[in-house]
Protein backbone atom coordinates (compact mmCIF):
# COMPACT_ATOMS: atom_id res chain seq x y z
CA UNK A 1 0.00 0.00 0.00
CA UNK A 2 1.45 3.40 -0.96
CA UNK A 3 0.98 5.06 2.42
CA UNK A 4 1.05 4.73 6.19
CA UNK A 5 -0.45 1.87 8.17
CA UNK A 6 -0.33 -1.91 8.01
CA UNK A 7 -3.95 -2.67 7.05
CA UNK A 8 -4.95 -4.18 10.40
CA UNK A 9 -7.81 -3.12 12.68
CA UNK A 10 -5.30 -1.59 15.09
CA UNK A 11 -3.24 0.10 12.35
CA UNK A 12 -5.42 0.66 9.25
CA UNK A 13 -4.00 1.87 5.95
CA UNK A 14 -4.29 5.67 5.92
CA UNK A 15 -5.80 7.29 2.83
CA UNK A 16 -4.87 10.93 2.13
CA UNK A 17 -5.09 11.09 -1.70
CA UNK A 18 -6.75 9.48 -4.75
CA UNK A 19 -3.77 7.21 -5.48
CA UNK A 20 -4.12 5.64 -2.05
CA UNK A 21 -7.89 5.31 -2.44
CA UNK A 22 -7.34 3.63 -5.81
CA UNK A 23 -4.93 1.18 -4.16
CA UNK A 24 -7.77 -0.16 -1.98
CA UNK A 25 -8.66 -2.46 -4.90
CA UNK A 26 -5.40 -4.38 -4.36
CA UNK A 27 -6.08 -4.99 -0.66
CA UNK A 28 -9.82 -5.89 -0.53
CA UNK A 29 -9.68 -7.63 2.87
CA UNK A 30 -7.81 -4.94 4.81
CA UNK A 31 -8.75 -2.04 7.08
CA UNK A 32 -8.64 1.57 5.82
CA UNK A 33 -9.15 5.00 7.34
CA UNK A 34 -9.75 8.26 5.48
CA UNK A 35 -7.53 11.01 6.93
CA UNK A 36 -8.97 14.06 5.11
CA UNK A 37 -11.52 15.14 2.51
CA UNK A 38 -10.85 13.99 -1.05
CA UNK A 39 -12.05 16.25 -3.84
CA UNK A 40 -10.97 17.73 -7.13
CA UNK A 41 -7.93 19.46 -5.59
CA UNK A 42 -6.49 16.32 -3.93
CA UNK A 43 -3.45 14.66 -5.50
CA UNK A 44 -4.28 12.12 -8.20
CA UNK A 45 -7.79 13.42 -8.96
CA UNK A 46 -7.30 14.18 -12.67
CA UNK A 47 -5.72 10.80 -13.43
CA UNK A 48 -8.04 8.63 -11.32
CA UNK A 49 -11.37 10.28 -10.54
CA UNK A 50 -11.86 13.29 -12.82
CA UNK A 51 -13.70 13.63 -16.15
CA UNK A 52 -10.55 12.82 -18.18
CA UNK A 53 -9.59 9.74 -16.11
CA UNK A 54 -9.74 6.31 -17.76
CA UNK A 55 -10.49 7.60 -21.28
CA UNK A 56 -13.38 9.77 -20.06
CA UNK A 57 -14.99 7.02 -17.97
CA UNK A 58 -13.76 8.54 -14.71
CA UNK A 59 -13.37 6.51 -11.53
CA UNK A 60 -12.96 2.74 -11.92
CA UNK A 61 -15.16 1.28 -9.15
CA UNK A 62 -13.42 -1.10 -6.79
CA UNK A 63 -14.52 -4.68 -7.47
CA UNK A 64 -16.97 -5.75 -10.10
CA UNK A 65 -18.79 -8.67 -11.58
CA UNK A 66 -18.88 -10.76 -14.69
CA UNK A 67 -22.40 -10.63 -16.10
CA UNK A 68 -24.27 -13.54 -17.69
CA UNK A 69 -25.75 -11.47 -20.53
CA UNK A 70 -28.21 -14.19 -21.61
CA UNK A 71 -29.66 -14.49 -18.11
CA UNK A 72 -29.71 -10.69 -17.78
CA UNK A 73 -31.77 -10.46 -20.98
CA UNK A 74 -34.22 -13.03 -19.53
CA UNK A 75 -34.51 -10.95 -16.35
CA UNK A 76 -35.16 -7.76 -18.31
CA UNK A 77 -37.78 -9.58 -20.42
CA UNK A 78 -39.50 -10.76 -17.23
CA UNK A 79 -38.68 -14.43 -17.88
CA UNK A 80 -36.50 -14.79 -14.77
CA UNK A 81 -36.01 -13.10 -11.41
CA UNK A 82 -32.68 -14.68 -10.52
CA UNK A 83 -30.65 -11.48 -10.19
CA UNK A 84 -27.88 -12.90 -8.03
CA UNK A 85 -27.24 -15.77 -10.48
CA UNK A 86 -26.63 -13.27 -13.29
CA UNK A 87 -23.46 -11.94 -11.65
CA UNK A 88 -20.17 -13.53 -10.63
CA UNK A 89 -18.34 -11.31 -8.15
CA UNK A 90 -14.79 -10.29 -9.05
CA UNK A 91 -12.52 -9.07 -6.25
CA UNK A 92 -15.33 -7.85 -3.96
CA UNK A 93 -14.42 -5.42 -1.18
CA UNK A 94 -14.60 -7.38 2.08
CA UNK A 95 -12.61 -5.07 4.33
CA UNK A 96 -13.45 -2.15 6.60
CA UNK A 97 -13.37 1.51 5.54
CA UNK A 98 -13.74 4.27 8.15
CA UNK A 99 -14.42 7.65 6.59
CA UNK A 100 -14.09 9.41 9.97
CA UNK A 101 -16.69 11.93 8.81
CA UNK A 102 -14.55 13.17 5.92
CA UNK A 103 -16.05 13.62 2.46
CA UNK A 104 -15.18 12.07 -0.89
CA UNK A 105 -16.51 14.49 -3.50
CA UNK A 106 -16.29 15.33 -7.21
CA UNK A 107 -16.07 11.63 -8.03
CA UNK A 108 -16.76 11.42 -11.78
CA UNK A 109 -18.22 8.18 -13.15
CA UNK A 110 -19.40 7.83 -16.74
CA UNK A 111 -20.17 4.14 -17.18
CA UNK A 112 -23.82 3.81 -18.29
CA UNK A 113 -23.50 0.05 -18.80
CA UNK A 114 -20.17 -1.63 -18.41
CA UNK A 115 -20.51 -5.44 -18.34
CA UNK A 116 -17.41 -5.66 -16.14
CA UNK A 117 -19.12 -3.74 -13.32
CA UNK A 118 -22.10 -4.61 -11.16
CA UNK A 119 -22.88 -1.21 -9.69
CA UNK A 120 -21.48 2.17 -10.60
CA UNK A 121 -20.34 3.51 -7.26
CA UNK A 122 -17.12 4.17 -5.38
CA UNK A 123 -16.95 0.50 -4.46
CA UNK A 124 -18.62 -1.45 -7.24
CA UNK A 125 -18.96 -4.75 -5.43
CA UNK A 126 -18.52 -5.93 -1.94
CA UNK A 127 -18.89 -9.11 -0.01
CA UNK A 128 -22.34 -8.80 1.59
CA UNK A 129 -21.21 -10.82 4.59
CA UNK A 130 -18.02 -9.05 5.59
CA UNK A 131 -17.61 -5.58 4.08
CA UNK A 132 -18.18 -2.50 6.19
CA UNK A 133 -18.03 1.25 5.63
CA UNK A 134 -18.13 3.46 8.72
CA UNK A 135 -19.02 7.14 8.62
CA UNK A 136 -19.69 7.14 4.89
CA UNK A 137 -22.50 7.18 2.38
CA UNK A 138 -21.99 4.17 0.10
CA UNK A 139 -25.46 2.65 -0.16
CA UNK A 140 -25.32 -1.11 -0.82
CA UNK A 141 -27.97 -2.78 -2.90
CA UNK A 142 -28.65 -6.52 -2.66
CA UNK A 143 -28.86 -6.86 -6.44
CA UNK A 144 -28.16 -4.88 -9.56
CA UNK A 145 -31.15 -2.79 -10.55
CA UNK A 146 -31.94 -2.21 -14.21
CA UNK A 147 -32.54 1.54 -14.74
Amino acid sequence: FPGAGSGTAADPYQITNWTQLDAVRHFPNKHFILMNDLGSTAAGYAALAGPSANDGKGWQPIGGAVIDVDLLEEIIAGLSDEWEEAFELVDPFAGRFDGQGFEISHLFINRPFDPALRDVVLIGDYSNETWHIDNGNDYPRPGWQHP
